[in-house]
């Protein structure tokens, strides 16, 4: 694998090994998807302790880092991490079934990423303590701001 941020790489690794579809997106579709979703959603932190703020609902990481995915609808998911750097920013991993991103997680070590959808309807933040959620997503946890 080329110049990947080193989450990717462990991504990737880990899916490939539990034998769950992921596809790494080129360079410039990364970067298009990645604007957009940003654009569209402004978190207020994309490195660091990454965080969404306005308009998000937050649930707490230990009791849902590995199920909360198994939430969200049957269709695929774009996974993409800190935005520090020029990999960060061109890297979107594309999972086929987005509820299976929780047995990537719970096998590989920890990591700070964003998820969305082809759609770009809902952004999800995980960082070290919070599972943050807004858009279309946070009608699946029954949970209002």
């Amino acid at each position: 694998m080329a110049l990947l941020p080193i989450e990717a790489k462990e991504f990737i690794e880990t899916a490939n090994r539990l034998d769950i579809e992921v596809e790494l997106l080129n360079k410039e579709d990364s970067q298009k998807y990645i604007e957009k979703v940003l654009d569209s959603f402004k978190p207020f932190r994309v490195t660091g302790h990454l965080g969404i703020g306005d308009n998000s609902i937050s649930i707490p990481l230990d009791e849902n880092e590995f199920s909360y995915s198994e939430n969200l609808d049957q269709e695929s998911g774009y996974v993409f991490f800190e935005q520090y750097n020029s990999e960060g920013k061109t890297t979107v991993i594309k999972i086929g079934d987005v509820r299976k991103l929780g047995e990537i997680i719970a096998d590989s070590f920890g990591m700070e990423y964003f998820l969305s959808n082809e759609k770009m309807d809902y952004l999800i933040a995980v960082n070290w303590y919070v599972v943050e959620i807004s858009g279309n997503a946070k009608e699946k946890f029954n949970l209002k701001k």
